[in-house]
């Protein structure tokens, strides 16, 4: 597996790692982790059976260049250090296939290419075509890739300078992703129509969440935090791009809303989008995942209000899977997930007023919101490991075919 963050730094993405790291191994299959290296982590541990081998890159050195300093992302381009790095544990392992998850398969396409290993990709985001992965543009959704609007996108995104060069390379990295990826994994339907994968060398496969749910550990300094009264619950980064500052400004329009309390970790947004917070929002930052599991247990709702598409937002699942409706933008990878009416509640992204609505509906509706979390939680058990886990497998089993 080549994922540049693994736990315990958490979102969607690395969860999904982790999960399926763990349920590989549980179906007999011995599972490398290659990461970046992060402060205060070992170079090498086990998670469980998962080996996890921390691996030091270039980039990864300038702290300036990054949002949160515990998550430096990798390049866009190749970085030769941790070309050599991945290849001295395919060196020691002798893997089978190499599976990556982000940008760190930039590292892993020369030793595609020099040792003939089967590449597997899956596709979380829309990094293939875009270099901010989110298909945003001047703060709506992008109708697709083009030169100009593309370079003066990531100007405005990542500065004058770095905007263009991260543009280029991704461009260019793109290209050879698609000539040496041996197959790509689209988490949702909209990733592979917005990265335009079709034909036999992709298929999409959603995220997932593990089969059984184990008891939180003793998370009692996290339960006393939570509100005493039914509440909607928000997981996921704190920024723009999450919806947060528009389901702010809904909640900040009605004072007598069950209370709203937003869990995750900070982006360089949070700051201003959490001052001056209504009196029925709690903000509690980044949770480990068990105490956001206990979270659930005392929700009304997830809610999901994203501007940007979200590829196959594991949270949604997660709400699913603990008998909790999802209020969602009716955009990307949740249309896949949320049943309309039936499993929650879709609405226009950043619309504050049909936002507001949804919530007002479910909070009024106590009976509705029972129906609703009984019909999620039997709809997540096409998003658990025993329904998704065997199809990554058969297209592990299909490169390695290949490449025999």
């Amino acid at each position: 597996m080549l994922a540049q963050w693994y736990p315990p730094i958490l979102g969607g993405e690395e969860l999904h790692v982790a999960n399926l790291s763990k349920a590989l191994v549980a179906r007999g299959h011995e599972v490398i982790v290659a990461t970046l290296e992060q402060q205060g982590l070992p170079a090498e541990e086990f998670d469980g059976d998962v080996r996890v081998v921390r691996v030091a890159g270039g980039l990864q050195r300038f702290e300036a260049l990054f949002a949160d300093s515990a998550r430096r992302s990798a390049a866009p381009i190749p970085d030769p250090l941790l070309t050599i790095a991945i290849n001295r544990i395919v060196s020691r392992f002798h893997p089978d296939v190499m599976h990556a998850h982000n940008w760190l398969v930039h590292a892993a396409l020369p030793i595609r290419a020099a040792r003939g290993i089967p590449l597997v990709q899956t596709l979380h985001d829309f990094s293939l075509v875009c270099a901010q992965k989110v298909l945003l543009r001047n703060g709506r959704a992008c109708s697709g890739p083009g030169p100009i609007k593309c370079l003066t996108c990531t100007a405005d995104h990542y500065g004058a300078i770095k905007g263009p060069i991260t543009t280029v390379a991704n461009w260019a990295d793109g290209l050879a992703q698609r000539r040496l990826v041996d197959r790509f994994i689209a988490v949702s339907r909209a990733v592979a129509d917005g990265t335009g994968l079709t034909g036999e060398r992709s298929e999409v496969v959603p995220n997932f969440v593990p089969d059984e749910t184990p008891p939180p550990p003793d998370v009692g300094m996290y339960q006393s935090q939570l509100p005493s009264v039914p509440y909607f619950l928000f997981v996921g980064a704190l920024g723009r791009l999450k919806g947060l500052e528009v389901l702010l400004r809904a909640y900040q329009t009605d004072g007598s809303l069950p209370p709203l309390v937003l869990i995750g970790y900070r982006t360089r947004e949070t700051d201003e989008l959490l001052r001056d917070l209504p009196a029925n929002v709690i903000a509690l930052g980044q949770w480990p995942h068990p105490a956001v599991q206990l979270a659930w247990t005392g929700a009304i709702a997830g809610l999901l209000p994203s501007i940007c598409q979200e590829a196959c937002p594991t949270v949604a699942i997660e709400a699913m899977r603990a008998g909790r409706p999802v209020i969602a933008s009716r955009l990307g990878g949740s249309i896949d997930l949320v049943e309309d009416g039936g499993t929650g509640i879709l609405v226009p992204p950043e619309d504050r007023v049909a936002l507001l609505g949804a919530v007002r509906e479910l909070a009024d509706q106590p009976g509705l919101v029972a129906t609703m979390g009984a019909r999620a939680r039997e709809r997540s058990a096409r998003y658990t490991a025993s329904a998704v886990v065997p199809r990554i497998e058969a297209v592990y089993r299909a490169v390695t075919a290949g490449a025999r």
